[in-house]
């Protein structure tokens, strides 16, 4: 599963409304984020980085990766080559499916 997610997020196709709208025909910007309610094209990078219901999770992840190599004054696109490095790349692929596992919770524990 870890491999997965990994092989995902380098090609293009996280699970995310970006992508599966696509297939739905949704207008992109129909395709909004549910999690955290901001009304925003929900991609990759939103939900990697900027989703304020997932700030917690990634904060674990940072902290994972940076006692091993300092990422903090690094922008986003830095901090992801870091992260997908081989060095680093299990342990950002775990905390990836728990935001997932996350973010399914959010968005269905009212249906």
């Amino acid at each position: 599963m870890e491999r997965c997610i990994i092989v995902r997020l380098k090609a293009g196709v996280l699970p995310v409304a970006l992508e599966t709208g696509r297939f739905k025909n949704i207008p992109i910007k129909e395709r909004t984020y549910k999690v955290c309610e901001t009304n925003v094209t929900e991609d990759e990078y939103h939900f990697l980085f900027k989703c304020k219901k997932l700030k917690p999770e990634r904060k674990v992840m940072f902290r994972e990766v940076k006692e091993i190599c300092d990422i903090a004054h690094t922008n986003c696109g830095e901090k992801l080559k870091i992260m997908l490095s081989p060095e680093y790349v299990k342990t950002t692929a775990r905390h990836i499916l728990n935001m997932f596992e996350k973010r399914r919770t959010i968005m269905y524990q009212n249906v």
